[in-house]
């Protein structure tokens, strides 16, 4: 009868671990699903210096993910940490570990540069022209910005 109450208890407990561990199981796969099914592109940064773990966190509080700490242990378990500073554009409707490894890519990021040849000689009123034509600005903007004492200081 000792033998009968220990099996049970043995049972018990091995039923425990086996419903821990596939719940356990279910929570961290569901949270590496996409928030979204529908396509939403969407516009992320990483700053030169950010952590694995700001990363995370930027994104879920961006909408992109479901869970920073899920995803932490997906980075771990990959090995998956070499993040490029720079713009990204992602789809909420990726799952984390396409977001991530996307993201340890430098040919995604976006590039925000452009060439502009300003000839010496040339009124700034004609550069800003040149400017404005490559940028979302107007010339007027660019000028009055260069008129901008705090502005210029800045830079």
């Amino acid at each position: 009868m000792k033998h009968k109450g220990l099996f049970i208890a043995l049972i018990v407990v091995l039923l425990l671990v086996i419903g821990t561990a596939g719940g356990g199981y279910l929570y961290y796969t569901n949270s590496l699903k996409p928030v979204s099914s529908d396509s939403e592109k969407v516009m992320f940064t990483i700053n030169p210096g950010d952590t694995s773990t700001v990363i995370t966190e930027n994104l879920q509080e961006e909408g992109i993910i479901r869970n920073a700490k899920i995803a932490k242990v997906w980075l771990k378990i990959s090995k998956k940490s070499a993040f490029k500073a720079g713009n990204f554009i992602l789809d909420k409707s990726w799952d984390v570990p396409t977001i991530l490894e996307y993201m340890n890519s430098s040919d995604h990021i976006q590039q925000n540069e452009v060439t502009v040849a300003l000839i010496e000689g040339d009124w700034c009123k004609d550069m800003a022209v040149k400017i404005a034509e490559k940028t979302n600005l107007t010339a007027e903007e660019i000028l009055e910005k260069w008129n901008e004492r705090d502005y210029i200081s800045e830079l």
